[in-house]
């Protein structure tokens, strides 16, 4: 499934709503170029988890660990790649893999 979220504002509300459909836990996988909004979405569910404090992108802290870890990670409840679509929107495709996120991709509004 795929959504298209003009603004910051909807990525943020599309990753607080991650955290309902997915019961407060699960794993999720992010794709995307830089800027393709990946922080923002995180942003929007780590306050809809209750944080208040800054939310930064640790793409270049953790691109080489991540890459060390390829194989050994845990299958995704969810995956989500995201596309950066003109100056402002940004298109989600989001695709379960497990019976988790079967469940959870069911539950998000279309």
């Amino acid at each position: 499934m795929s959504w298209l979220l003009n603004s910051d504002k909807a990525t943020e509300q599309f990753g607080g709503r991650l955290v309902d459909v997915l019961e407060g836990s699960g794993i999720v996988f992010l794709k995307g170029d830089l800027g393709a909004g990946k922080t923002t979405l995180c942003r929007g569910v780590l306050r809809a988890l209750g944080y208040t404090g800054a939310v930064k992108s640790p793409t270049f802290t953790l691109v080489e660990p991540y890459e060390k870890g390829l194989g050994l990670l845990p299958k995704p409840d969810l995956e989500i790649e995201m596309r950066v679509v003109g100056d402002t929107s940004r298109r989600l495709f989001v695709q379960p893999g497990t019976d988790k996120g079967v469940r959870a991709l069911t539950r998000l509004p279309a």
